[in-house]
Formats: structure tokens, sequence, C-alpha cells
């Protein structure tokens, strides 16, 4: 799985693509900013089955994330040797492997089958163009099997429910499309946006959100996940 991809012969310049260490980078500070906010996203894991464990969980998953990737990548390379290039695709397919990650929850699973969709849909490319990443966001976007994939469970009722993550998904990948000729920092600022816009919105389909004043915390915890997108871009050079 790991090196099968060339890098690019000619390195695209900071910040004009999403690269494999944009992603990398992007993947750390998910980690880092769902754990801030976990406890407040368990807080507000009420719609449904309110077991209070929407932040736990996903900070457990991009932990999990992030090990995995690391694991990967020095098994591939023993120590003394260059690291192998990793394709964005191989990223995103190691995110969404089921059996790696010891991690439940119905927004972890989302999460997770959302980065296979994307992996199938970046396909081989060494690089993510403004248009490459809409097409893989549109490919979250239309994930066909949701009714299989989240049957009904105690309150939970079976597939996609308006007003939690997938009107994030859904937001996110309609503005990648609207954005697919714009420069990608900008691209990036307007999924971030369109997620932030998508969020506040779900309490106007759960009355239990509109009774505590809060919003959906699956939907909160991939909105603060887009949002680091920016700032990841291109912080890999920097460093």
């Amino acid at each position: 799985m790991v090196g099968t991809v060339s890098p690019p012969a000619a390195v695209p310049a900071p910040g004009t693509e999403l690269t494999s260490a944009d992603l990398l980078q992007w993947c750390r500070r998910v980690q880092l900013v769902t754990s801030r906010n976990r406890h407040h996203l368990d807080a507000i894991n009420v719609i449904f089955d309110a077991d209070l464990d929407t932040g736990t969980n996903l900070s457990e998953l991009y932990s999990s994330m992030v090990d995995a990737t690391h694991e990967v990548i020095h098994r591939a390379a023993p120590p003394g040797r260059e690291r192998p290039f990793v394709s964005p695709a191989t990223l995103f397919e190691i995110w969404g492997e089921d059996d790696d990650f010891n991690v439940v929850g119905r927004s972890t699973r989302i999460v997770r089958r959302l980065f296979r969709a994307i992996a199938g849909a970046v396909d081989d490319r060494p690089t993510l163009n403004p248009a490459a990443l809409a097409d893989a966001l549109a490919a979250g976007a239309s994930i066909p099997d949701w009714d299989v994939f989240l049957p009904e469970a105690a309150n939970q009722p079976r597939g996609p429910q308006p007003g939690t993550i997938l009107d994030v998904v859904t937001a996110a990948a309609d503005a990648a499309d609207r954005t697919r000729r714009a420069r990608l920092g900008a691209q990036l600022q307007a999924i971030a946006a369109a997620a932030e816009k998508a969020t506040n919105a779900t309490p106007s389909h759960h009355s239990v959100l509109r009774r505590t004043g809060v919003v959906d915390a699956g939907a909160l915890g991939l909105c603060i996940a887009l949002q680091e997108l920016p700032a990841a871009l291109g912080a890999a050079a920097e460093h």
C-alpha cells in the first residue's frame, strides 16, 4: 500500500495543492483540536441516543489515525532509510480502515466511511488541486449505502438523518464544487465556512437541540476538523 505512487516530478508551489505532508499536518491538528473540545462534544451529544461520548469517540479516532499512519510509514522505512512517499489515497485508506481503530460510535463510523469514499475518488494522484478535492468530497457526499451502513439501533433511526454530521459533509462538498476553479486556499476557507453554517443550522431539525441551545455533536466534530484545513495548507513546508 505504501510507496506504490511516485512523488510528483515537479513539486507544486506550497499552498497551491494539498500534499500528503499537508494532510498529515491536518490530521495532527485535528487530533489536538478534537481532544481540546472532547468534553464539550460529549456534553452536547443529546439527540437520539444521548450517550455523551461523541467527543471521546472522535478524539480516539483521530489519535488512532495518527498512530496508524506513523506505524505504516515507519514499518515501510527502517531506521536510517528515507521514508517512502505516501500518496493522499493511501492516507485516506489508512484512516478509513475499520479494523485498525478500537473506537465505536455512529459519528466515527461515518467519518471512516467518508475517508474510504475519498480514497477511491482521489485514485493515485500525488497531490490534490481544487478540482480533485471537489471530486473527492463529492464522492463522500454521494455514498450510496448509508441505510445499510447506519442500521437502526436503540433510539437511533436507520440511515442518514437531517440535522447531523452528514449535513456538514453535503455542505462541504457543495462549497468545494462551487470553488473548484478557485485558488486552493480560498476553496478551503469556503469549505470551513460552509461546514460552520451547516452545523449552526442543525437545531432547526431537532427540538432537543433548540431546547438545550446546542448544535449536533457529530456535526460540530466534523466542522472543527474541516476548519483546520486552511491552517494545515502548506504548514508542513514551514517546519
